[in-house]
């Protein structure tokens, strides 16, 4: 098994992540469903949290075999690199919530009043407790971002990379889709949102050699959407009765974002890839990648 992951690192790390996420998730989401409940944890907190982290436990198995402890370590290194630029951070709480209001503005036809009875600032706790609870629940990132990204990177550059993981994120959630709901109809508009916020996570991780960012915006963006179901369910429900059209404006407000990303930082994607010294663990790189010795704001 050891020698199939670091013969075929990255279509082993796709391919595990369904087993890890499906074959093995789906029977502990059905058995620990009731545990769940009777113990009065949140919905989904227990069940699903194999599902959830799928693409990381099958990234861990991938690092162990390629690059062993040290893998591991330079991981937890850009886990905690927290010392960016603050514009990132501004951007990726920003960017999450003004894309799904911009979102509504372009499904409603305009930006739809919505009726609450709790107070704005008991909405607003909330949702900062929504984007903690999701930033620590929803295990992707070290899989997508760290594991295959890095693999693809040492034969790549960024761009191509960054569609390849694009492809292999969106095709695991095509289940999901299928049989719990939704069907292709709301498969194909997340294809276009799946495509756009890959690139920005591409962006907020290889400008920054953070992995951090990466999970902090993914987190953001998924608190949002959850947040909103949450305290404006009638808003919600009309918006869900408009079928894909949600969705498909969400992808109409992010394709602005991700060009302009893509036109400003148009070397990081098209350019060479620049890895830290102390940051390689899939080997020192091929032709057409270099190292550099400090990170980028």
């Amino acid at each position: 098994m050891t020698r199939i992951l670091q013969r075929w690192p990255a279509s082993s790390m796709v391919i595990l992540s369904f087993l890890i996420t499906y074959a093995v998730g789906i029977p502990l989401a059905i058995v620990l469903g009731p545990v769940e409940a009777s113990l009065g944890l949140r919905e989904e907190l227990l069940s699903l949290w194999v599902m959830r982290w799928g693409a990381t436990l099958a990234g861990f198995a991938v690092l162990a075999a390629v690059a062993g402890r040290r893998g591991f370590a330079i991981w937890w290194t850009q886990l905690l690199r927290w010392r960016v630029a603050p514009g990132y951070y501004l951007f990726i709480y920003l960017a999450a919530l003004l894309l799904f209001v911009a979102s509504l503005g372009l499904a409603f036809g305009f930006l739809p009043q919505p009726s609450a009875d709790a107070s704005i600032l008991a909405i607003a706790a909330s949702y900062v407790g929504e984007i903690a609870y999701v930033t620590v629940t929803n295990g992707e990132e070290t899989g997508w971002r760290f594991v295959l990204l890095g693999l693809l990177l040492s034969r790549m550059r960024l761009f191509p990379a960054t569609l390849l993981v694009a492809a292999a994120w969106v095709s695991w959630h095509l289940p999901m889709y299928l049989f719990l709901g939704g069907g292709l109809t709301m498969f194909a508009p997340f294809v276009a949102i799946g495509l756009g916020l890959s690139v920005l996570l591409s962006w907020l991780y290889k400008a920054t050699d953070s992995l951090l960012l990466p999970i902090l915006f993914h987190g953001a963006v998924n608190a949002t959407t959850y947040s909103f179901e949450r305290h404006f369910p009638d808003l919600s429900a009309a918006l869900e009765a408009r079928g894909p059209i949600g969705e498909w404006t969400y992808a109409a407000a992010l394709l602005p974002v991700v060009l302009i990303v893509l036109l400003q930082r148009r070397r990081l994607f098209f350019g060479p890839v620049q890895i830290p010294d102390g940051d390689h663990w899939t080997g020192e790189g091929r032709r057409g990648h270099f190292r550099r010795s400090n990170v980028t704001d």
